[in-house]
């Protein structure tokens, strides 16, 4: 009788617990990232986009807001590489080569493309880039890809 009390008081602490948990966005959302010009800086949905083990060969949407002011140049969307494990002295990131996330191209101003074949699994840095198109002024971001 006296173990009652204490599941009572776990099972309130997992509960309230749950109200701060993030669930990962549906596939539909992580390959459909939305972009958008906030207060002068670039900000996607999700932040970070996340892919499991059996989602291969997943085309990924970056989107702009047709109305926008703002669109993709060529470069767009540029994946830099794979994170190394490997230590580097000062401020730098180590970067592997990778041929896991292809064919970046611009689909139209405000729609950007990669494939993301997902074979390798790692954390990816890519960068978003795009131009204001009354003054030319260019914007850029560099979140984080994972492939599980």
């Amino acid at each position: 009788m006296k173990k009652w009390p204490l599941i009572a008081i776990a099972c309130a602490v997992l509960l309230s617990g749950c109200t701060s948990i993030k669930f990962v966005p549906s596939l539909g959302e992580r390959s459909r990232p939305q972009v958008a010009v906030k207060d002068g800086r670039i900000a996607v949905s999700p932040e970070i986009l996340t892919y499991f083990p059996d989602e291969r060969e997943v085309l990924i949407v970056w989107q702009l807001p047709q109305d926008s002011r703002y669109q993709f140049p060529k470069d767009g969307i540029v994946i830099e590489g794979k994170l190394s494990d490997r230590l580097v002295p000062g401020p730098g990131v180590a970067l592997e080569r990778q041929d896991d996330i292809v064919n970046c191209q611009a689909r139209s101003d405000f729609e950007f493309t990669c494939l993301n074949r997902h074979r390798v699994p790692g954390v990816y840095k890519y960068t978003i880039r795009v131009i204001e198109t009354a003054s030319k002024k260019s914007l850029q971001r560099a979140p984080p890809m994972v492939n599980w």
